[in-house]
């Protein structure tokens, strides 16, 4: 790992000085010529005073030919160059321009570029061209290679990568071009004089001609950067001219260069810090969450400006009922519906066991539209989310979803979630009932910069809104509204199937693989199918119909699927088979008394610490180097015993040491199965555990030495249990489920 790949040698042989393809007519113009880097270029071309005078009120015109032209092109070039430098690139739509910096990690200013977002074809929208400052060209592209390849210590943490891969491509490689700078108030009327149809170029945009181009940078100054092929730059430095342009050197520029504050580059002055006192609104965009050389800028900066602290607390609704209340009264007895999250819910229809039984050898299908529901939408949905999840947004193809978490700028566990891409700018996300109401106020806190995302720098904010819309309860969405069924079995496919009237849908159905999602309709109901589940199913389904449509979708599934051992499954065997599976609950084996992170629960790949920057990262830096606790799933060696509970105490089961508690445990059949927070060292598979199924409202009789014990004294009782792979699979559960039967 290289830490300044930006210090590369030019490929040039070291004692050779380049010329721009108007060294000739600077010479004829008796220029004053120096060197500057590899180049010789024009340093005056008469009083440097008269110079900054045009490039101030008149016109002054610069040869750039020691600049460079790099192409950035791929699905991900627009992240890695909003990461790489100090300007908001994700404002610019096809055909705009801006300027900004690059930043090592200390903070020191690389070069001072120029960006334009072209206007491509369709198939790439990606494409962007940097134009650099002086001779940096070589040393830009290294550190954008090297950066977008993951292949330098771009920052203090090495986990943290920016965004990538890209294609970085200097325009030199394949064909030669000159650099121009048009810059004074009378800098666009040259430019629309010499090139009539450029005329009213407005700041921020960009304006095509022929094999040419013209960047309009924005700000006060007038500055325009001309790209164009090295055999028309005679040409077109002297209509240039012509048109009332007065040529201008290097010192001129230098001068004009300070007057606007900007920073000397390939330098270390000023870094980080200073840098960060002397920042330039526009160039530098401080409350981006991140960019490299971010944290040392930062530093210098005063942050009085900023949101408060979100509070998470939320009035708790009164109890309500689901779309399905009035089909579960049909089915099952009015004191098996208990509340849940807020909820009305079934407990069981006939027997937990029972829907155990079906989930795995047939159908359960369960009423999970007490979920919350939400879509995010908009052209920066993606990057929204991506911010505000552990998982990395980008990876999502329209059709695919992943599991997440929303953690709290304190790195808290709000809740964990899925994340469903349904187009390039429309997302939905499901999160669980008991955290919806928390989960929706902090997304629209942050959306809306009404809360702070980074505890330590409260100066970052989301860079752009989007619509947040609650599916499942806003009616304004008429069509679109949602609400989430789980139909989790081997016999769920086939029985949708015997629904499907369309030969199409049926095809996507079955070709449908894990976290992929499409759309269809089920008889007469329209749906959102996606291949997920809460059960650790294979073969398993959530359904998305509109909460009218619910109950019918409801009877129809359990018509259809009778005979193969379809049946409504209520929250009794929803937690049975999670447990089984060793799936976590929110306030159990995440979040809750033990303060349980993704990692000790066992889902470490979904926080994807190569992230730049998500809300709640730093801590999750922390999780990661005091990592001593883990989730296991276990089993009880002997059927039958005592119940355990949540919070039963955990042994070592060689010597008896203390190592956690019992986060979940169910029976499966007459035999319990769990989960546990305990010790990493005690977490291998196939190690003794010894539980105790006491609480605190147990009376525990007073501890007594052996050598004191009485007949009749009561002594606590332990059961002993093994570890288990963290996640049981699909057919293991299956066979078990028979031995049940």
């Amino acid at each position: 790992t290289r830490s300044y790949p930006h210090l590369v040698a030019d490929p040039s042989p070291p004692d050779s000085t380049r010329e721009t393809p108007l060294a000739a007519a600077h010479l004829r113009a008796s220029a004053t010529m120096g060197e500057r880097g590899r180049w010789r270029i024009p340093m005056r071309f008469g009083s440097v005073e008269d110079e900054v005078e045009a490039g101030r009120s008149g016109c002054g015109l610069w040869d750039l030919g020691d600049a460079a032209a790099i192409r950035v092109e791929g699905g991900r070039a627009e992240n890695l160059l909003h990461c790489a430098l100090t300007c908001n690139v994700l404002d610019l739509e096809q055909n705009d321009c801006t300027a900004g910096l690059l930043l090592d990690r200390r903070g020191a200013p690389l070069d001072l570029v120029a960006l334009a977002r072209l206007s491509v074809p369709v198939v790439e929208p990606h494409s962007f061209l940097l134009l650099t400052r002086g001779d940096q060209g070589a040393a830009v592209a290294s550190w954008l290679r090297a950066l977008s390849d993951g292949y330098v210590r771009q920052d203090e943490d090495l986990l943290r990568k920016v965004e990538g891969p890209a294609v970085v491509r200097p325009l030199s490689d394949t064909t030669d071009v000159t650099i121009l700078e048009l810059r004074g108030s009378r800098a666009p009327e040259v430019l629309a004089s010499t090139v009539p149809s450029l005329s009213g170029l407005a700041p921020g945009k960009v304006g095509q001609w022929e094999s040419s181009l013209a960047l309009h940078l924005p700000g006060n100054q007038n500055r325009l950067l001309v790209v164009t092929p090295g055999e028309n730059a005679q040409d077109l430095w002297t209509r240039f001219m012509e048109a009332g342009a007065l040529p201008c050197g290097a010192e001129a520029a230098d001068r004009l260069d300070a007057e606007a504050r900007l920073p000397a580059v390939a330098s270390s002055e000023p870094a980080g810090e200073e840098l960060g006192k002397a920042f330039v609104p526009g160039l530098v965009e401080p409350s981006k969450p991140y960019f490299v050389g971010q944290e040392a800028l930062l530093a210098g900066m005063a942050q009085e400006s900023a949101p408060p602290e979100h509070d998470f607390s939320v009035e708790e609704p009164p109890l309500r009922r689901t779309c399905l209340y009035a089909e579960h009264l049909k089915l099952t007895k009015k004191r098996f519906i208990v509340p849940f999250a807020g909820w009305e819910m079934p407990v069981w229809y006939s027997s937990i066991a029972a829907e155990h039984r079906a989930v795995r050898l047939g159908a359960g299908l369960f009423d999970v539209s007490h979920m919350g529901v939400l879509a995010v939408r908009g052209r920066h949905a993606e990057r929204f989310l991506d911010l505000v999840t552990t998982n990395y947004v980008p990876w999502l193809s329209p059709g695919q979803c992943h599991y997440s978490y929303l953690l709290a700028p304190d790195g808290r566990v709000i809740d964990d979630i899925i994340v469903y891409r349904e187009a390039p700018d429309r997302f939905m996300v499901v999160v669980n009932a008991a955290n919806a109401e928390e989960d929706e106020a902090w997304l629209r806190a942050a959306n809306e910069g009404r809360a702070r995302i980074d505890l330590q720098h409260p100066i970052k904010r989301v860079e752009h809104q989007v619509q947040i819309v609650n599916l499942k309860l806003d009616e304004g969405e008429g069509a679109e509204r949602r609400v989430d069924l789980a139909f989790q079995g081997p016999a769920s496919l086939p029985t949708m199937l015997r629904l499907v009237r369309d030969e199409g849908f049926s095809r996507r159905l079955r070709q449908l693989g894990r976290f992929e999602l499409t759309s269809g309709s089920l008889d007469d109901v329209h749906v959102l199918v996606a291949r997920t589940g809460y059960t650790g199913e294979d073969v398993g389904f959530e359904l998305f119909p509109h909460p009218d449509h619910a109950p019918r979708l409801w009877n129809l599934l359990l018509d259809a699927g009778k005979d193969l051992g379809a049946a409504p499954t209520g929250l009794g065997a929803r937690d049975s088979t999670r447990c089984e599976a060793g799936l976590p609950l929110h306030g159990h084996e995440l979040a809750g008394d033990h303060d349980i992170n993704p990692m000790e629960a066992g889902y470490a790949p979904f926080v994807r610490m190569h992230k730049p920057w998500f809300v709640g990262r730093q801590r999750c830096t922390a999780w990661l180097e005091s990592w001593t606790r883990e989730v296991v799933r276990f089993r009880v060696n002997t059927p039958g015993g005592k119940g355990i509970h949540p919070g039963n105490k955990v042994l070592e089961g060689k010597r008896g040491q203390f190592i956690g508690h019992v986060t979940s445990c169910v029976s499966v059949g007459r035999v319990q199965t769990g989960l546990a927070l305990v010790e990493r060292r005690y977490a291998r598979v196939g190690d003794p555990l010894v539980i105790f199924p006491r609480s605190e409202r147990d009376k525990d009789p007073e501890p007594r030495r052996l050598s004191e014990l009485s007949p009749g004294d009561k002594m606590p009782l332990s059961l002993t249990a093994t570890v288990l792979p963290r996640f049981a699979r699909p057919e293991q559960m299956h066979a078990f489920a028979r031995e049940m039967a």
